[in-house]
């Protein structure tokens, strides 16, 4: 039987609650250069946590993230047909992912300047919200 759209809800929303508390080993350890995402159609990461980097943005750590990294390189992994996005942040459609991606690599970008950082956005074309979105 397929999963509801309240059943993937509940469960991408306790994905993200175990992501937030990851969020503080994210930013007080340097090493990990690369963010993915959990979803099991996305790239991985040094660390994964459900929307990527999306999660960082939106819950207001992005900058605490670069601040720690100085003069650091890597990837953040981030996709539309996010589940983070689309239960969590409330974006249903792939418009709203689309601009989701437009700021977050803006602000990735003010960041590398800030910070002397050289951190690049990837962004993958699928996630388990597409069934939802469509």
């Amino acid at each position: 039987m397929a999963e509801s759209v309240e059943q993937y809800r509940e469960r991408i929303g306790k994905i993200a609650q175990q992501g937030r508390a990851q969020v503080r080993t994210m930013l007080t350890d340097a090493s990990i250069r690369t963010i993915g995402c959990v979803d099991h159609l996305t790239s991985n990461g040094d660390i994964n946590v459900a929307g990527g980097a999306f999660m960082l943005y939106y819950e207001g750590q992005l900058e605490a993230f670069f601040a720690n990294r100085r003069g650091g390189e890597g990837t953040l992994y981030v996709h539309v047909y996010c589940g983070y996005l689309f239960t969590e942040q409330g974006f249903e459609t792939l418009r709203e992912h689309e601009e989701a991606v437009s700021y977050l690599e803006r602000e990735v970008g003010r960041l590398n300047a800030r910070y002397d950082c050289d951190f690049r956005v990837v962004v993958e074309n699928d996630g388990t919200a597409r069934q939802y979105m469509e």
